[in-house]
């Protein structure tokens, strides 16, 4: 089984998970976590990709 972990700026992250999904990597077996900075905590929405729990 492979997994990822995932770490760095929103829109890599997203990109990340694209790619990865594509290639049948799927939501359980992705990890991550966002670098925010101050300006995007208005923008703190979750991933499309994703449902939340």
């Amino acid at each position: 089984m492979h997994q990822a972990y995932l770490c760095g700026p929103p829109a890599m992250i997203d990109a990340s998970i694209t790619a990865l999904m594509q290639g049948r990597l799927f939501e359980r077996d992705i990890f991550m976590e966002k670098f925010l900075a101050a300006a995007d905590a208005d923008a703190t929405a979750r991933s499309a990709l994703f449902k939340k729990i």
